[in-house]
């Protein structure tokens, strides 16, 4: 064993000394806390290197909840907590917070970790609801816990959940998070349609890398369709143009398709507010 100098003896350099003048070096585990939620880190490393291409991909906390109750979660690069990670970029959601109506029923898909539910309960107001679904398990649980919201209700599940839901269900069905990239997400996404009331509000967003194929007129006239679905028509726009600022078709079935900057498409039958978006940013 190697052996240490001091004040003329020599004593054996103890590995628990190597192991606390490490821990001095390296960062200590931080406690996060944010309007009472307290965020415990298990790891030293920092969440933004964690979820870099170099980082092994996540980063673990332990979460004391306000009401004492506690929880694990992981932060990946598809799971983000933006109590941790910060809201990120707004202007998508806030575009569609413009048709937003105090009193409006509105579903949520593939909902996140809360926070998106938590600043829609604000535009609906207190007479409106909102519901939140998400496929994951461990950010619906979050999402409850951490938005224990009198007018969101927290579930975890998918569209595919649906079916038993009747015609006019919402005013509202808003999936932002996952854009359309082929042919299978806009058939998946077209029931739900059904789900929206008259006057009422579908946005989703759409790849730029999404191909829609042009109809087939002659199949078209052998159904007997005067016109292709203005819902496709709307989806190949979107994904065709690139748009600097937001665009609008009108067609004969009242239903207007806006696209805006970040390839959102909104399909409405009513005319947007003039006042300024309806979800300020979170604190």
């Amino acid at each position: 064993m190697k052996q240490a100098r001091t004040s003329g003896t020599t004593q054996p350099l103890q590995t628990s000394s190597l192991a606390a003048l490490a821990g001095k070096l390296l960062p200590l585990r931080k406690v996060i806390q944010v309007q009472g939620v307290r965020y415990h880190e298990k790891t030293r490393e920092p969440l933004t290197r964690a979820l870099s291409k170099r980082g092994k991909g996540s980063k673990e906390y332990q979460v004391i909840f306000p009401n004492a109750r506690k929880m694990h979660i992981s932060a990946t690069r598809s799971r983000k907590f933006e109590d941790l990670s910060g809201p990120g970029d707004l202007t998508v959601e806030n575009q569609v917070a413009r048709f937003i109506k105090p009193g409006w029923r509105t579903l949520i898909i593939d909902a996140g970790t809360g926070a998106m539910a938590s600043r829609f309960s604000r535009a609906v107001g207190p007479s409106g609801a909102v519901v939140s679904l998400e496929p994951d398990q461990q950010a619906a649980r979050f999402s409850m816990l951490r938005y224990p919201l009198d007018n969101v209700a927290h579930e975890q599940g998918t569209h595919k959940q649906l079916i038993g839901e009747i015609d006019g269900s919402f005013n509202a069905v808003i999936s932002i998070t996952n854009p359309i990239t082929n042919q299978l997400d806009i058939d998946n996404l077209k029931p739900l349609r059904r789900l929206v009331s008259p006057d009422g509000l579908l946005a989703i967003t759409v790849s730029t890398d999404l191909t829609v194929p042009e109809p087939n007129q002659d199949q078209m006239h052998e159904q007997d369709q005067p016109e292709e679905d203005p819902f496709l028509q709307a989806i190949r726009f979107a994904a065709s143009h690139t748009v600097t600022q937001d665009q609008t078709s009108d067609n004969e079935d009242n239903t207007r398709a806006i696209t805006l900057s970040h390839c959102v498409l909104l399909l409405l039958k009513h005319e947007p507010d003039d006042s300024p978006p309806s979800v300020p940013p979170e604190h």
